[in-house]
C-alpha cells in the first residue's frame, strides 16, 4: 500500500469515526440516566429543555433582567433543533423539552441548583437499559408522561420513591384494555417520581426508597 492510498483509507476511517461521535447524544451514551432518555422521549427531551431554560434563566438573573414568561422567550420553542429522528417521536421530544425548559428558566432565576441531572438518575435506577419492541417503548413514555402530568397537577408530588406501590397502584386503576398496561404502568410510576423528584430540593429521602427496593 503507498502512502497517498494509506493517507486517504485512514483519512476516511478518522472521518467515520469523527461523524459518529458528532451524531450521538451524551445523554443516551455517557450519561448515567440514559436508560431512562432511550426509554422515555419525553423525559429526554424535558432534560435538553431543562440545560436550555436553566441557561437562559441564570443569564437573566446575572444581568438583573425581570423573569420572562417562557412562551415569549425564543428558545422556548426551538426544541426541534435539539431533536433527532433517532431519539423517536418528535411531539413528545419538544413536549417534554418545553416542560423542562420551563423548569430549568424557574430553578436559575430562584437561585436554585441545577436539578435534572440528579432527577434523571435517581429515576433511572433498576431501569433495564432498553425495551424489547418499539411498543413497549411508546407505552413507558406514554406513561412517564401521563405520570409527570398527573403529579404536577395535583398533590401528588410529593409522593415518595416506592415504585413498586406505584406501579401495582397504576395497574389496578388504569383501564384494563390499554395494551402494553404493566409497561405503560412501570412508566407512570417512574413519572410521578420524576416530579417529586423535580420538585424537591433534598431527594435523599426518595433515592434511599428507590434503592432499598
Amino acid at each position: 500500500m503507498n502512502w497517498c492510498t494509506g493517507t486517504l483509507v485512514l483519512f476516511a476511517v478518522s472521518a467515520a469515526v469523527s461523524t459518529g461521535f458528532g451524531q450521538s447524544d451524551d445523554h443516551l451514551v455517557l450519561d448515567q440516566a440514559k436508560s431512562l432518555y432511550a426509554q422515555s422521549v419525553f423525559a429526554h427531551g424535558y432534560r435538553h429543555g431543562y440545560e436550555e431554560g436553566f441557561h437562559i434563566g441564570d443569564q437573566d438573573l446575572q444581568m438583573g433582567r425581570r423573569v420572562r414568561i417562557c412562551e415569549k422567550i425564543s428558545e422556548y420553542k426551538q426544541g426541534r433543533t435539539h431533536f433527532r429522528a433517532t431519539f423517536g417521536d418528535k411531539s413528545a421530544f419538544e413536549r417534554g423539552y418545553k416542560q423542562g425548559f420551563s423548569r430549568g428558566y424557574e430553578d436559575a432565576f430562584s437561585g436554585r441548583e441545577f436539578q435534572a441531572v440528579k432527577s434523571g438518575r435517581i429515576v433511572a435506577l433498576g431501569l433495564a437499559q432498553a425495551l424489547q419492541n418499539t411498543g413497549q417503548s411508546r407505552a413507558f413514555d406514554t406513561g412517564f408522561t401521563s405520570g409527570y402530568d398527573a403529579a404536577m397537577k395535583s398533590a401528588l408530588r410529593n409522593v415518595g420513591g416506592d415504585l413498586e406501590y406505584l406501579t401495582q397502584y397504576c395497574e389496578k386503576t388504569a383501564d384494563p384494555k390499554l395494551k402494553d398496561r404493566e409497561t405503560y404502568c412501570q412508566g407512570y410510576a417512574r413519572g410521578l417520581v420524576f416530579a417529586a423528584v423535580q420538585s424537591r430540593e433534598d431527594n435523599s429521602e426518595i433515592a434511599r426508597s428507590l434503592l432499598s427496593h
